[in-house]
């Protein structure tokens, strides 16, 4: 006498009754649900903070960037005071420039 092998679904039935079994069915369908739901939160949140990371990156890359337009445009204007003062006083400044070299020419010839 050979019987069929049960299903695992009919062998819950019997074992539990076929109420608690489709009861149970339901919990993982809803529980299937709040996972896919929750997945899908997960997903907008990342997409979220990345997009803010990379508004912050902006932000600070346009900041950095006034910075240094700032810097650049103080050392030009430094430049132009220092090329009017040689212009004025071409004397004075060979006499500056021909100490600091022999200065320079003292220190390094010293090692």
């Amino acid at each position: 006498m050979t019987t069929n092998p049960k299903t695992p679904h009919e062998a819950a039935e019997e074992a539990l009754g076929a109420e608690n079994v489709a009861d149970f069915e339901a919990q993982i369908a809803a529980l299937r649900a709040d996972i896919a739901r929750l997945s899908e939160v997960l997903a907008a949140m990342a997409s979220t903070g990345s997009q803010n990371i990379q508004d912050a990156a902006r932000q600070a890359f346009a900041d950095l960037k006034a910075k240094g337009e700032e810097a650049a445009d103080q050392a030009t204007g430094a430049m132009d005071d220092v090329t009017d003062s040689v212009r004025r006083h071409p004397l004075q400044s060979l006499g500056i420039a021909a100490g600091a070299g022999m200065l320079i020419g003292l220190l390094m010839g010293r090692r």
